[in-house]
């Protein structure tokens, strides 16, 4: 999530939108942990699972050998 942020040209203290297109033991794992992960990557939003939201900055990188693509916006709050 932070090398999106970097990539997408965000601040490290930007609050941010976060979209983690997450499924199985990998979601449970965020959802379990959700308050930590916000409080963590200073997410205002934590979208999971596929979205249909369009915008935002989309950093594609591998996790449990399957690709995802970290969804990072600047939040508007």
């Amino acid at each position: 999530v932070q090398q999106a942020r970097k990539e997408a040209g965000l601040h490290v203290s930007d609050r941010i939108r976060l979209r983690l297109p997450l499924e199985g033991e990998w979601r449970e794992a965020v959802e379990a942990f959700e308050d930590y992960v916000r409080e963590q990557t200073l997410a205002d939003e934590l979208m999971l699972g596929n979205s249909d939201h369009a915008g935002g900055f989309e950093y594609p990188t591998k996790l449990g050998g399957r690709e995802v693509r970290v969804g990072v916006e600047r939040s508007g709050k």
